[in-house]
């Protein structure tokens, strides 16, 4: 009577093939977070740069400085591995006291969006930015790996 069974069987290629998985896939993940990213920042900057209408009765001219100068930095953005961050900012002094709600001056508010509001109301937009990156790059991946529907 045998003492036991020995089965011996070489994953190396599995190994292997796992690891040729990952370095295609990461570049695949990335790419389509950094799109979601872009796309956000996209929006945030027009949602922060367009200006309410005019008071009615103002004789105030408007400089037109303060939209335009929403920008966000392509250079800037990143997607590692479980972390995604863009740079949206603008440069004019007085963008405070006009777009932020703590400092905002008494003439603007409830009139020009402000950073705040941007998060309260777009959340759920970029959201679905993010979600649509995540359903594109699984697609992708089941097409790397050429098997079924994710």
């Amino acid at each position: 009577m045998a003492d036991g069974m020995h089965i011996e069987v070489d994953g190396s290629a599995l190994v292997k093939a796992a690891a040729a998985l990952k370095a295609s896939a990461v570049p695949i993940i990335q790419r389509e977070f950094k799109g979601a990213t872009i796309e956000s920042l996209a929006y945030a900057q027009e949602f922060l740069a367009n200006y309410p209408p005019e008071p009615e009765g103002s004789t105030y001219t408007r400089t037109t400085t303060l939209g335009p100068n929403w920008r966000f930095m392509l250079d800037k953005v990143s997607a590692n591995a479980g972390e995604v961050r863009g740079l949206l900012f603008n440069q004019v002094s007085y963008a405070i006291w006009v777009q932020d709600e703590q400092y905002q001056a008494k003439v603007h508010r409830g009139r020009w969006p402000t950073t705040q509001m941007l998060k309260r109301v777009s959340a759920k937009k970029m959201e679905g930015f993010f979600r649509a990156a995540v359903d594109r790059a699984a697609k992708a991946l089941v097409k790397l790996v050429g098997v079924g529907k994710p």
